[in-house]
């Protein structure tokens, strides 16, 4: 059995990294493939850590606190020393900058292992030091070139993001796989959880997005209050956490919109949250490829998301996007009009195009044992 280790994987807001890696754990080969995490941020949940250990995995801790340069510098010290004393036969690095591939890749290899992946999974910075980590992506994609990494992507954007041009062209693109009949649209369903949340009568714009810099949550704000303005019948459906939930949720009630918004936090069934919604909604700055985007589309969801995502993540003729600059009041229009158009079955639609989870499964379990 080939132990793995995913590394700079946590629970913090229940992020696309964590649900990618969280689909690993459960429904790889267990006979032939053991998975486990290294963390460098605490988990913020017991029964996070649980869903890793039931599979016979287990969760690393390697988190520190500080400053930036003692924070990195510490969690490479505790990561160095678990390598030495765990024994991987595949080290799996995730992470939206090159550095972290760089930096964690770089102690892999001192420590003694061969088989090293980095997999970019985003297409810009997020978070503090923005300009200092815009800085060190460039420095860091050049260093990342000269080792030989095994490197992977979510999508051909976020390989260009985080590899030199040849490097990048060359990435394995590893698809966002979900489970699609889990998300497939069902009418009943349609009904039935509107229903029991009270809002039968109402046209439910959704998101799914952490309240972060990158998912331009202000944006939303604005596109939101203009789209009343049209008409008080629609909710807003809000589902995540971050670290701007706090400003958002105030500026809502400045601008009197605050009871036609629903925060609902962080979900472990947002497949039931998708069939409530009428249309989906993304205003990011940058993505990789938007996992959330995927399932919108696999629960035949009208989408509406800026365009300075992937282009990729387009897999069927009801996503539409918008640049982030274009106006409030035109993307609102947008969603009033995507509000009237039904909601379709579109399983056979994204399974062709290769996000059928079992299939993403195979192909990193290939890679795995390779």
């Amino acid at each position: 059995m080939r132990r793995v280790l995913e590394v700079n994987v946590d629970d913090k807001g229940y992020g696309g990294v964590f649900s990618f890696v969280k689909n690993i754990v459960n429904y790889i080969d267990k006979n032939k493939i053991n998975v486990n995490v290294c963390a460098f941020e605490p988990f913020e949940k017991e029964i996070s850590k649980q869903s890793i250990r039931k599979f016979g995995g287990e969760v690393y801790d390697c988190s520190s606190y500080g400053n930036f340069v003692f924070k990195q510098l510490s969690s490479c010290i505790k990561f160095y020393k678990l390598l030495k004393k765990e024994s991987f036969d595949v080290i799996h690095i995730h992470s939206d900058v090159a550095y972290k591939l760089l930096l964690y890749g770089v102690v892999a290899k001192i420590s003694g292992n061969e088989k090293i992946i980095v997999h970019s999974h985003s297409a810009g910075v997020d978070g503090r030091y923005k300009q200092l980590k815009k800085i060190m992506q460039q420095v860091a994609k050049l260093l990342l070139a000269q080792i030989n990494f095994t490197k992977c992507s979510c999508s051909i954007m976020a390989a260009d993001w985080m590899y030199i041009s040849k490097q990048a062209q060359k990435a394995i693109i590893l698809n966002n796989g979900i489970e699609l009949d889990k998300f497939r649209y069902d009418e009943q369903k349609y009904s039935h959880i509107r229903e029991k949340m009270n809002i039968s009568n109402k046209k439910v714009i959704g998101t799914v997005a952490r309240f972060s810099y990158q998912k331009y949550p202000e944006k939303l704000l604005e596109v939101f209050k203009c789209l009343l303005d049209i008409s008080d019948e629609y909710v807003l459906l809000w589902v995540g956490t971050g670290p701007l939930r706090s400003d958002v949720m105030h500026k809502a009630k400045e601008y009197g919109i605050d009871k036609n918004i629903i925060f609902y936090g962080n979900s472990d069934n947002v497949q039931d949250l998708y069939q409530a919604m009428d249309v989906f909604v993304l205003t990011s700055r940058f993505e990789g490829l938007c996992i959330a985007a995927v399932e919108a589309q696999a629960a035949g969801l009208p989408c509406l998301c800026s365009a300075e995502m992937s282009t990729e993540t387009k897999l069927y003729d009801g996503y539409y996007s918008l640049s982030i600059n274009e106006s409030s009041d035109k993307w609102a229009n947008c969603l009033s009009t995507l509000s009237g158009i039904r909601k379709k079955d579109t399983y056979e639609i994204i399974k062709a195009k290769g996000y059928e989870l079992a299939d993403s499964i195979k192909k990193i379990e290939k890679i795995y044992e390779e």
